[in-house]
């Protein structure tokens, strides 16, 4: 009713546009760094509620999500593991999203999603993801078709120790809180041809939760027969 959509219980949360998808769908095998490093190997996958909502845009499709969210997937991928058996800390995650029709052949989606939540339950320090995503689509028939998709995250926290607790110290030696900063992104194509058949590379570049200065990059390409 009224365009409104509930669900509960526990499911890969509408953050970003890849954390939806399961990994048997993807084009590519390997999980991006960026997601892999921020969100963990299960991805943004927790018990919740969620409520999504169509926006009045004309004819523009777009949607509002919101979870309220367990916050047990964070803490245990890219956070500290909760070993304390207190009450939990919950997270909230929220996501905006655009459907353009470019063409009769071509469309844009675009997202921007946040999340936020106890990283640390030993201290209950918090972090927030803020994602940009898209995916352009250009299929002119059944036999061909190229796809362009990629996200950037990026991450703020306040930590007084990192992920193998050891506290943070000044140059006194005296522990102290920091706030850190750090991001990471891929982008991909995919080419669909003869229709059976697909092509494409994947760039990663991404840093970690608790630095900016561990930094990898990746290259991959990839083929498929379906």
């Amino acid at each position: 009713p009224g365009d409104l959509n509930l669900r509960f219980g526990k499911y890969r949360v509408d953050y970003g546009k890849l954390n939806m998808v399961h990994p048997h769908a993807w084009p590519f095998i390997t999980q991006p760094l960026s997601q892999a490093r921020f969100l963990g190997e299960e991805g943004l996958n927790d018990l919740g509620i969620s409520a999504s909502i169509l926006l009045p845009t004309g004819d523009v499709y777009s949607s509002l999500t919101v979870d309220v969210l367990r916050g047990n997937s964070i803490a245990g991928a890219a956070g500290i593991a909760d070993t304390t058996g207190r009450k939990p800390y919950y997270a909230n995650s929220a996501r905006l999203m655009g459907f353009f029709t470019l063409s009769d052949y071509s469309d844009l989606e675009v997202g921007l999603s946040t999340l936020t939540g106890i990283h640390d339950p030993y201290n209950r320090d918090r972090f927030w993801y803020l994602n940009g995503d898209f995916k352009f689509k250009y299929k002119p028939s059944v036999y061909t078709s190229l796809v362009l998709q990629g996200e950037y995250l990026y991450n703020t926290r306040s930590a007084s120790q990192n992920q193998v607790l050891q506290p943070f110290l000044n140059a006194a030696g005296t522990p102290e809180m920091r706030t850190i900063n750090s991001s990471g992104l891929y982008i991909y194509a995919n080419y669909q041809f003869f229709k059976l058949y697909e092509v494409g590379a994947r760039y990663d570049w991404s840093e970690t939760p608790y630095s900016s200065d561990d930094k990898a990059t990746g290259v991959s390409i990839f083929g498929g027969y379906y």
